[in-house]
């Protein structure tokens, strides 16, 4: 049995920054993931707002800043174009987009160097409730493994497993829960390659499209659409767009 004061489980940005803030405080802390290589594969169009890292407390860096955002284009169902940026407009937000393989690593070291210990492909497998805390059963490696914790912190995503074992509602009903897809995609012409585009209506039924900006010509190109709106999948909607 692996004993320790908080579990916490899913290495995403949510999972490192709690497992460095127990650490620093004191607490014996364990971070899993069951993903063999912390941030990949991505999962989001990699833009963060830059109020919200200040909040957080963590500092800009180049090696995961992939593009500074100056505004947004905003295309409505018609093809009408609004575009909102600093010169124009005093926006409330302003943003980059990350190089999350590179960010996600950034804030799992952060965790590491506050005193946790990070376990890569271990994945949670079972939860139970015992009179002084928490078992979290794991295959790690291909061996299964036992960790006792006081806390368990679940940052496994918006369906979270471990949220379910324990009894709380984290499943999201399916006419609510957004189907997407992505390209990042290089070669790109862009308008403006400082600013997010979306684009809303029927390109994508129920959600809209995005193209967040890497690089003059690399851009996150991607789409998500609610399955009670469109008969076709994401990625049908997607390619046509790209189109």
């Amino acid at each position: 049995m692996i004993e320790t004061d908080i579990l916490v489980v899913g290495a995403g940005p949510s999972g490192s920054l709690a497992a460095k803030e127990a650490a620093l405080h004191g607490a014996k802390v364990i971070l899993i993931d069951r993903k063999s290589a912390i941030g990949s594969p991505k999962r989001c169009a990699e833009g963060v707002s830059k109020n919200g890292l200040a909040e957080l407390g963590i500092k800009p860096d180049p090696r995961w800043i992939a593009r500074d955002l100056k505004g947004v284009r905003l295309v409505a169902p018609n093809g009408t174009n609004v575009w909102l940026d600093n010169d124009t407009i005093q926006l409330p937000e302003s943003g980059y987009i990350l190089e999350r393989k590179v960010f996600d690593k950034h804030m799992a070291m952060d965790a590491a160097r506050a005193g946790a210990t990070i376990m890569i492909k271990t994945n949670a497998t079972a939860l139970e409730r015992v009179e002084d805390g928490i078992i979290i059963t794991a295959d790690h490696f291909g061996e299964e493994i036992k960790i006792h914790a006081h806390i368990v912190i679940a940052a496994d995503g918006p369906e979270s497993k471990i949220g379910r074992w324990a009894g709380l509602e984290s499943s999201t009903a399916p006419e609510y829960m957004e189907s997407c897809a992505q390209y990042e995609m290089a070669g790109v012409e862009m308008e403006n390659n400082r600013d997010i585009a979306l684009f809303f209506g029927s390109v994508s039924p129920g959600g809209y499209a995005w193209i967040f900006p890497k690089g003059d010509d690399i851009a996150n190109v991607g789409l998500g659409v609610l399955k009670t709106h469109t008969d076709k999948t994401a990625i049908e909607h997607l390619n046509e767009f790209v189109k």
